[in-house]
């Protein structure tokens, strides 16, 4: 079964609005915990929000926009799952390495797709 073009646009823009939300919820208990990191991760998650809405506007223009920012992305869910080590968590950042990975492989894929459509 294959996707629509339509399918498609709403499953990567959800892959970046899905990242916004989870940096978004890192910056609020960075917030609650007083720590003044929570600025860095409120902004990262604000732009992946407003990546989302311009996604398809990118995507006309920029051909491989989304390998890169699903990499930073996955950067970012990185960073938060070492913050959450650093807080002696065990299971709950493991989680976060299994979706900064997951994030990660659909950059592998769609940037080896972009560059077979446009070579």
């Amino acid at each position: 079964m294959s996707l629509s073009d339509a399918q498609k646009e709403k499953l990567q823009r959800g892959g970046h609005i899905l990242a916004g939300f989870i940096i978004l919820i890192h910056a609020y208990e960075k917030y609650e915990h007083h720590a003044s990191s929570y600025i860095y991760f409120l902004i990262l998650g604000l732009v992946f929000l407003f990546i989302a809405l311009i996604h398809k506007k990118l995507t006309r223009f920029h051909h491989y926009v989304d390998s890169t920012f699903l990499i930073i992305e996955a950067i970012a869910i990185g960073i938060i799952a070492v913050d959450f080590f650093e807080e002696g968590k065990k299971a709950l950042p493991l989680c976060y390495v299994f979706a900064a990975i997951l994030y990660v492989a659909a950059a592998c894929i769609k940037y080896r797709k972009n560059k077979a459509m446009h070579h």
